[in-house]
């Protein structure tokens, strides 16, 4: 890497303006508190910061725009799929359940927007609703799958398990 060359990261957003209003949007920051300072300075309260993707900030090459050139396969989510309930079904917590596939994804753009699927949730979200937030990759019957699933109690449990 060259000395011009920094690496930033890319954040989306949800604030609070001074007069209640929402404000979203994108930013570039080197951290997470980098970003939280940044909101802060413009009279921002953060509500949610969610780290988008990485980005090479001379080369303008958006690791992000790399990353849709790989989509994610329906065997990327089934192996999602069947391993997040392997882990749930052993007790491991959901969002450390979360961390370990975004470690253990081979599909870049996988991992990603599973890391996007656990930031949501660490923030507050529901897995449902973080999930519904990616259509092309979570089909509603999916999400409406998991949405029972989390309302039942009975998350870590999927079809094959039951054969």
């Amino acid at each position: 890497m060259s000395k011009n060359e920094t690496i930033s990261l890319r954040f989306q957003y949800r604030a609070l303006q001074a007069g209640g209003q929402l404000a979203e949007g994108f930013l570039d920051a080197r951290g997470r508190q980098e970003a939280l300072s940044q909101l802060e300075s413009r009279g921002l309260k953060p509500i949610r910061i969610t780290e988008v993707s990485s980005r090479k900030q001379e080369s303008g090459i958006s690791l992000s725009g790399m990353f849709s050139l790989h989509r994610i396969s329906f065997k990327d989510l089934e192996n999602f799929t069947r391993l997040l309930a392997s882990l749930l079904a052993s007790g491991i917590p959901l969002s450390r359940a979360l961390v370990i596939l975004v470690k253990e994804t081979a599909n870049p753009a996988a991992s990603a927007r599973w890391k996007e699927i656990h930031d949501s949730v660490v923030d507050g979200a529901s897995l449902a609703d973080s999930m519904a937030r990616f259509p092309s990759t979570f089909p509603r019957v999916y999400v409406a799958m998991v949405q029972a699933g989390e309302t039942g109690g009975f998350l870590d449990r999927c079809p094959e398990s039951d054969r």
